[in-house]
C-alpha cells in the first residue's frame, strides 16, 4: 500500500515499512522562455542567409516561418513544369518566399539535414525559436 504524506506531516516511516523516499518538485525558474516576435526571425533568418555554413539552419527556420505563416512562396517564381524548378549556382533547390507585409523576397537553398545532424540543429533551431521574458 502507498501513502503519501505531506512533508510537514512526516513523523518518520511507519513500522514494516518497505522503502520511503522524497520527491522534490522543480523550482520555477526566473526567466521564462517566449516565441521570438517574427520581426526578430526574419532579421536572424536575413543573417543565416549571410553564412553558407548556417544554410540547413535558414532552410528549417524558413520552413517554420512558412508553417506560421510568416512567409508565403512566391507564386511569381513558381516553376511551370517538373523540370523548371528554380536552382542555386551548384544546382540545389531554392524556395523563393515573401514576406507579404513587408514585400519582401527571401531566397532559401535547399538543404535538407542528415540525420546525424539533426540534433544540433534541433538545439541551435530551439536558440532561434526562442527568447527570454
Amino acid at each position: 500500500m502507498r501513502v503519501d504524506v505531506a512533508r510537514e506531516a512526516w513523523k518518520g516511516p511507519a513500522e514494516g515499512t518497505i522503502g520511503w523516499w522524497i520527491n522534490r518538485n522543480p523550482k520555477k525558474e526566473s526567466s521564462k522562455r517566449t516565441p521570438a516576435p517574427a520581426h526578430v526571425l526574419l532579421a536572424t533568418l536575413d543573417t543565416l542567409l549571410d553564412d553558407p555554413n548556417q544554410s540547413q539552419l535558414a532552410y528549417l527556420l524558413a520552413l517554420i516561418l512558412i508553417r506560421r505563416r510568416v512567409l508565403v512562396e512566391n507564386p511569381d517564381s513558381a516553376p511551370d513544369g517538373p523540370d523548371d524548378s528554380p536552382t542555386s549556382l551548384d544546382g540545389a533547390p531554392l524556395l523563393h518566399l515573401t514576406h507579404h507585409a513587408t514585400s519582401r523576397d527571401f531566397v532559401i537553398p535547399v538543404c535538407e539535414p542528415s540525420f546525424e545532424q539533426s540534433e544540433s540543429l534541433q538545439q541551435e533551431l530551439h536558440q532561434v525559436l526562442f527568447c527570454e521574458s
